[in-house]
């Protein structure tokens, strides 16, 4: 009988990119970094073409995920701000926290571990790897909303153009008296290349930034909201949450991407005055548009818009706003409203 044809095509490009991020990889593992660092260090690589600079945190340190992340300067920003948010309010963290993050993740894991696409990849590549060993290179790449996907050429590149600069940073520098000189002005070490060797530099790390503060018009045009100004105000107060539903689906390009939802209960009443699922890329504008709709639907505009601490609330404060309305953060009254998303979260899951 003939093998079966792998249904997935790599190109001679593609598999020399890969097979250079996973040589180097090997290497990084043998270096183990991450028994010396944890996720809160930033370490940086500007690239030797565009002149762009990426940074890349270690993972490791716990011993469930071996590896790294990369981003851009933009969302390295959006990752600091999370970081924050997570260690001031950790019950808050949830699976949510990936409908913000845009990155790049290598990893080493086991062959079982690998999807039907990265197999073939390995298969592809003539990776030879002992029998139960984590010595998989698994490159992934994150995007807002997206289910996680096996990262492009364009990405492979990437990786493998900045990786060899990463190494020689963590070779060079003390992760001891260095690392912790430099947190406290805020900077990191950006891995340069200049004459052919790998140098690294201090410079500033870009300040934290909450990703939502980019959100889409939608919520912010004031014309958006004007109809329902008019409207008279109640005493009740609308909660909010919203958060991802447990599987991805595919949308109309063939993509796989995460359902996101958004529930309105009024504290007073109890009733569920709204419930809306929308594509997670596009949740922004659909979740205002939900929103909008919730208050048409009750004919008045709520006393305010309660939520408790998550990475939705810059959103749902900024549709506040935009009405005219108050906001709070109040962890008490939003359970309520968590509640009801657990629940239909729950029940979503059991169509499946």
């Amino acid at each position: 009988m003939f093998p079966q044809k792998s249904q997935y095509y790599f190109s001679n490009s593609y598999l020399a990119s890969f097979k250079k991020l996973q040589e180097h990889f090997m290497e990084m593992m043998k270096i183990a970094p991450w028994e010396v660092v944890d996720e809160s260090t930033i370490l940086g690589v500007k690239h030797p073409q565009t002149g762009e600079v990426y940074y890349a945190y270690v993972m490791g340190s716990l011993g469930e995920v071996v590896g790294f992340n990369l981003y851009d300067e933009e969302n390295i920003a959006y990752w600091r701000h999370s970081f924050e948010q997570i260690q001031e309010h950790p019950e808050s963290f949830n699976a949510d926290f990936m409908l913000f993050q845009k990155f790049l993740q290598v990893a080493a894991v086991s062959k079982s571990k690998l999807n039907q696409e990265a197999k073939s990849l390995h298969t592809a590549a003539g990776t030879k790897v002992p029998r139960g060993k984590k010595g998989y290179t698994e490159a992934i790449s994150y995007r807002p909303g997206y289910a996680p996907s096996l990262a492009n050429e364009e990405d492979m590149e990437l990786l493998s153009a900045l990786i060899p600069g990463l190494i020689n940073l963590i070779d060079d520098i003390d992760f001891g008296s260095d690392v912790d000189m430099l947190t406290e002005t805020d900077e990191a070490f950006i891995s340069t290349l200049e004459d052919g060797k790998w140098t690294p530099i201090a410079d500033l790390l870009p300040k934290p930034k909450a990703a939502i503060e980019l959100a889409a018009d939608v919520p912010l045009n004031p014309n958006f909201w004007q109809d329902l100004k008019a409207l008279p105000n109640t005493d009740e107060d609308f909660a909010i949450r919203a958060g991802l539903t447990p599987a991805a689906v595919l949308n109309e390009e063939g993509e796989s991407v995460f359902l996101a939802c958004i529930v309105a209960l009024g504290l007073d009443s109890k009733l569920i005055l709204g419930f809306g699922q929308m594509f997670a890329p596009e949740w922004k504008d659909s979740a205002a548009l939900e929103l909008k709709d919730t208050i048409e639907r009750t004919g008045h505009l709520p006393a305010a818009f309660v939520t408790r601490q998550s990475h939705y609330q810059t959103l749902i404060k900024s549709c506040a706003s935009a009405l005219g309305i108050p906001f709070r953060i109040d962890e008490t009254a939003a359970q309520e409203a968590d509640d009801v998303l657990t629940y239909l979260k729950s029940a979503m899951r059991s169509k499946e």
